[in-house]
């Protein structure tokens, strides 16, 4: 007997402490329900110096932001003595020197401008770096509440309060979704052709005195080379005591007519032809019939 379908459920951190266990073994749980709690102290110290981070970013980008602004006065300044100088220049006024001097510092000028721009943009580019670490981290502590992927019946608990959990470490928790089970039970090749989907099986449990009713929900494509087996899943009712793991047997019924039975010994042969014999009026009688199942 198996789950129909069964849902690990562990985490991906590293190094985190089991703080709190809220189902355990044989508890029906729905899906978003947090089935444990792991510390996340650490990653919350991780998130305070993130965001004391973005804060210095944040101051940086808005003195280079300020910078930008003095740096594109100074050349507005520089470009306007430049001009004066030029104008001078031509009049004859000014040295050739003085022009010299009102290029250089334009050109100064512009290039702090563009010292200015990029720091800027490093500061933003240091700004959303961090942004990106505190998505990370915000991720992470999220997953400090392992939650249930789907309704189902937690089939084993693999934590306990204060173990250290990892990813290598196995699941947590094992949910057989739905609390749906099945019988995976194995048939002769010779018997496969004959089952269809939805044929209805009788389930002997061991432990109970009915059977109980399920139908065939899946038929395997496959044959086992060796065994000349093939596995078939046997859909059992939601209230069925069946439990995952254990063993039972099944019965398929493959025709249903109605008729006359008799017992196998009464059904003698001529040749190939069944026959069997009917008292009628005080007297035996020999009469050919067709078999059933």
């Amino acid at each position: 007997i198996v789950a129909r379908d069964e849902a690990s459920v562990g985490t991906d951190l590293n190094g985190m402490v089991v703080t709190t266990l809220n189902f355990d073994q044989a508890d029906y749980v729905h899906k978003g329900d947090i089935l444990a709690v792991l510390d996340r102290s650490m990653l919350d110290t991780q998130l305070a110096q993130a965001k004391a981070s973005r804060a210095q970013a944040e101051a940086s980008v808005a003195q280079m932001s300020s910078q930008i602004g003095d740096a594109e006065v100074g050349v507005k300044q520089a470009q306007e003595a430049l001009d004066r100088a030029i104008a001078l220049k031509k009049k004859g006024v000014a040295a050739q020197s003085q022009l010299d001097n009102a290029d250089n510092a334009a050109a100064s000028a512009r290039a702090k401008l563009d010292s200015a721009r990029k720091a800027e943009a490093a500061a933003g580019a240091q700004l959303a770096v961090i942004d990106a670490q505190i998505s990370g981290i915000a991720l992470q502590l999220s997953k400090t509440e392992v939650r249930a992927p789907a309704d189902g019946l937690v089939l084993a608990r693999g934590a306990n309060v204060g173990v250290i959990v990892s990813p290598s470490s196995g699941p947590l928790f094992r949910i057989a979704i739905d609390g749906d089970f099945e019988l995976e039970a194995n048939v002769a090749e010779t018997a496969l052709p004959r089952l269809q989907l939805g044929m209805k099986a009788l389930v002997t449990i061991p432990g109970l005195a009915e059977p109980v009713e399920g139908s065939i929900r899946r038929i395997s494509p496959e044959i086992d080379a060796k065994t000349r087996l093939g596995p078939i899943r046997i859909a059992l009712p939601k209230d069925s005591p069946a439990r995952a793991g254990g063993f039972a047997k099944a019965s398929i019924e493959m025709v249903r007519r109605e008729g006359i039975a008799v017992p196998v010994s009464a059904v003698l042969y001529r040749g190939s032809q069944p026959l069997v014999q009917v008292v009628e009026n005080g007297a035996v009688r020999t009469v050919e019939v067709v078999l059933g199942a």
